[in-house]
């Protein structure tokens, strides 16, 4: 089974949300954001369990809309184009193959409720809920121990679908009356397996 792990660093330091509106009891927000994100995947089932490597760093833009519900808390969901991908070091004597390097790429939809601490002007907030990435594509990087490499397309044995939560915090800064920016970090645990594997359907 091959499960992701991304940690989600600075959802974008310049991320900027504007107030589109404010109605009686809620207010829309809506502005750009920057991603950073340090992926790995776990595998623990198979010839290939328990090789692992190094996280691979790739990165990501996209969308920030949140909705005010009142009372701190917030409904917030970010589309976006994200990488995501692991690094695996094998040991030595495997099938001659010294690192192999997978890159994926997900139109990745969080839907998450937040809850922001106080009403000053720099706020600290909590946030949870899931997430639902729609592949777009998927390439591996095989480095030889001879030196040479080989790169494939194995789009047609990931599933089209990566489900999985999010779990995070960040703080929220006022930089006018209806300007924010914001930093944050999140954990994000994939649920499923994301290898299109009929023997190993889950």
């Amino acid at each position: 089974m091959c499960r992701r792990t991304n940690l989600v660093c600075a959802l974008a330091a310049v991320a900027a949300l504007t107030s589109l509106a404010r109605p009686a009891a809620a207010e829309l927000r809506v502005g750009p954001v920057l991603d950073v994100n340090a992926a790995n995947v776990a595998i623990d089932s198979g010839e290939m369990t328990g090789i692992d490597g190094p996280s691979l760093t790739r990165y990501g833009a996209g969308l920030r809309i949140g909705l005010d519900l009142g009372r701190g808390l917030s409904l917030q969901a970010t589309p976006m184009y994200l990488g995501k991908g692991a690094r695996f070091d094998f040991p030595p004597g495997v099938e001659d193959v010294d690192r192999a390097t997978a890159r994926y790429g997900y139109v990745d939809l969080p839907v998450e409720l937040r809850y922001s601490f106080g009403s000053s002007s720099v706020r600290p907030y909590l946030l949870a809920g899931p997430r639902l990435g729609i592949l777009a594509s998927a390439q591996g990087r095989v480095e030889l121990v001879d030196g040479t490499d080989e790169t494939e397309d194995f789009k047609d044995v990931t599933k089209g679908l990566d489900v999985g939560v999010t779990l995070g915090g960040g703080i929220e800064l006022d930089l006018g009356e209806k300007t924010h920016a914001f930093v944050e970090g999140v954990y994000g645990l994939g649920l499923t397996n994301i290898l299109d594997d009929p023997d190993d359907p889950d």
